[in-house]
């Protein structure tokens, strides 16, 4: 038997097996979007307000688009390594949209 709910953009599964008396849970996200903004500019390059548009997809995965020169478009493997990089110590924030 699968039980299947979502909240706050998050997928819970509840599987019970009766045979084997056992449960088993799972959580996913699905597909989101966020803009990155610039509380501080420490370098002079970005300036200050929303700097990037991104999505975080289901399985982890981070696309952010530049939105300032030179524009570009970065793939990350997750959250915290685009965080890591781009949000220098709190300067930065992610405003998630959905």
């Amino acid at each position: 038997m699968i039980y299947r709910a979502m909240k706050n953009n998050f997928y819970i599964s509840l599987v019970y097996i009766e045979m084997n008396c056992e449960i088993k849970v799972t959580i996913e996200h699905k597909m989101r979007r966020f803009a990155l903004i610039r509380i501080n500019d420490l370098l002079g390059i970005t300036g200050v307000g929303t700097i990037a548009e991104g999505i975080e997809f289901s399985n982890g995965s981070v696309i952010v688009h530049w939105l300032k020169e030179p524009k570009s478009i970065v793939v990350w493997n997750n959250m915290n390594d685009m965080k890591t990089i781009n949000c220098h110590n709190g300067t930065s924030i992610v405003h998630y949209i959905d």
